[in-house]
């Protein structure tokens, strides 16, 4: 606020006369014979100099300090406020976007993003456009590189390391895609609008045995359990012939527990962990490795050989919009299908199915979130993979990325002895269901399916797109969660 001031000088003074003076008191002459003046200012004694000018009748007297008024601020006197919306100060009126600042302060309310600074906001970051139809582009975290925008890599608060990608506007147009991989979750900071356009995808997926972007890897040979937050464990190996499945990796839904074969216990699945509103952002975890013949060795040997695989964990995305998401396609973190077991004749040894990976995490906060009709935001858990039989090798589960529902486990290579792989967690069915038993001697159970992952809608009201539920895989919590924006 200005304030101007004014400040007033007076010179105020009288005039004595003497009436009859005493020559004494008079002023006498110089040197060089000019007359003196007295305190008056008045000559005297010579006729050369005039007399002071008549006082004029118009202009009053010179006033004392008591007749001066004390100054005035002339400036604005009113005090700054914010209520309902509307920031009042001297230079008007503003009214706040997103309602008054919560401390009370006489500001409008900022938006404060999940995870990372709200200084990753660029109020000079360029818009990024994606228009590649039919063939998408790849971004990987772990370099955290990107070309088309200014990319950083920030470490949560009590959390891992993010890749965060600083957009104004970012767009996916019809039929283009977006495919994000590497070892860290991705956050797009985006100081403007997000849409993805009808046909569209950003795609944070994990696709069979390969994670979605931070995910956790599925069991391998050398290391029967998954990784991640709650990642399913291997399957049991009993005696020449007798494998479990492995079990499903979790997130937001548990994973399923691993088919017995025969004396094999299959691989217990992980148990289901709190969202917090994906506060810190993590990603899903893979499922557990199938039993079975291995290369160099035969049974429980160092190579794969028969066994099943366990699929990985979907990825973490999250989207921090300033001004609105609109999602007409698809953004998709779901789970890795375990991997069928084969029935090579080489290792005499039909292995067990791996367990499916879990979905994996995405947070969409902006203070207007709106899906489309035909939009998918999917984090469903991947199927569980088959176990081997007499007549085939186990079919590979399907992956969480297909489906707003469940995804399908594969199935058995044979009636007697490999089991059928449960489906994944997803729709309103958030565990991976257990894979198939095989009782029969030389049996090999089903890998287990993965549950599934996280959703959390973050807005300015709090309540989420209006169909959340229809187009979001796990479509109940606490899979699916809905907040208010963080204001300051």
């Amino acid at each position: 606020m200005r304030w101007l001031w004014l400040s007033v000088a007076l010179l105020l003074g009288a005039c004595s006369t003497l009436i009859g003076p005493d020559p004494d008191r008079l002023g006498g002459t110089d040197d060089a014979g000019q007359v003196t003046l007295m305190d008056s200012g008045v000559p005297t004694g010579d006729a050369d100099v005039p007399p002071p000018p008549p006082r004029d009748a118009d202009v009053p007297p010179p006033t004392r300090d008591a007749d001066v008024p004390p100054p005035r601020d002339a400036g604005c006197t009113i005090e700054p406020s914010c209520a309902e919306g509307v920031v009042t100060t001297c230079d008007g009126t503003e009214t706040c976007l997103l309602g008054c600042a919560p401390s009370g302060e006489a500001r409008c309310a900022e938006m404060v993003p999940s995870n990372v600074p709200a200084s990753l906001w660029l109020a000079d970051a360029p818009d990024l456009v994606i228009d590649n139809p039919g063939e998408p582009l790849t971004f990987d975290t772990t370099a955290c590189m990107a070309r088309m925008a200014p990319s950083v890599v920030q470490r949560q608060e009590g959390g891992g390391e993010v890749c965060v990608i600083q957009v104004g506007d970012f767009v996916i147009r019809s039929r283009s895609g977006l495919v994000v991989r590497g070892d860290r979750p991705l956050v797009i900071m985006a100081n403007g609008d997000v849409t993805i356009e009808a046909e569209a995808a950003l795609d944070a997926s994990a696709r069979g045995v390969v994670p979605g972007p931070g995910g956790g890897r599925g069991g391998l040979p050398a290391s029967p359990a998954g990784e991640g937050p709650a990642p399913g464990q291997g399957g049991a190996h009993v005696g020449t012939y007798d494998d479990g499945g492995g079990g499903g990796g979790a997130l937001c839904g548990a994973g399923g527990t691993g088919g017995q074969g025969d004396d094999a216990a299959g691989g217990a699945g992980g148990s289901a962990l709190s969202a917090a509103f994906l506060v810190p952002l993590r990603a899903g975890s893979g499922g557990g490795l199938g039993d079975g013949g291995r290369a160099g060795g035969g049974p429980g040997g160092g190579g794969a050989g028969n066994t099943g695989l366990g699929g990985a964990g979907g990825g973490a995305l999250q989207i921090s919009a300033r001004g609105s998401i609109t999602v007409e396609g698809f953004v998709l973190a779901g789970g890795g299908g375990g991997r069928g077991a084969d029935n090579d004749d080489r290792y005499t040894n039909w292995g067990a199915g791996g367990g499916g990976g879990s979905g994996g995490a995405i947070l969409l906060e902006a203070p207007t979130v709106t899906l489309g009709g035909g939009a998918g935001v999917t984090t469903s858990g991947g199927g569980g993979g088959g176990g081997g039989g007499e007549s085939s090798a186990g079919d590979d589960g399907q992956d969480g990325a297909m489906t707003l529902g469940q995804a399908n486990g594969g199935g058995g290579g044979g009636f007697r002895y490999g089991g059928n792989g449960g489906d994944g967690g997803g729709g309103a069915t958030l565990e991976g269901e257990d894979g198939t038993d095989r009782a029969s001697g030389g049996a090999n159970g089903g890998g287990a399916g993965g549950g599934a992952g996280c959703v959390v809608y973050r807005t300015l009201d709090g309540l989420g797109p209006s169909n959340a539920a229809m187009r979001t895989s796990g479509s109940v919590g606490p899979s699916l969660t809905t907040a208010a924006i963080q204001l300051r």
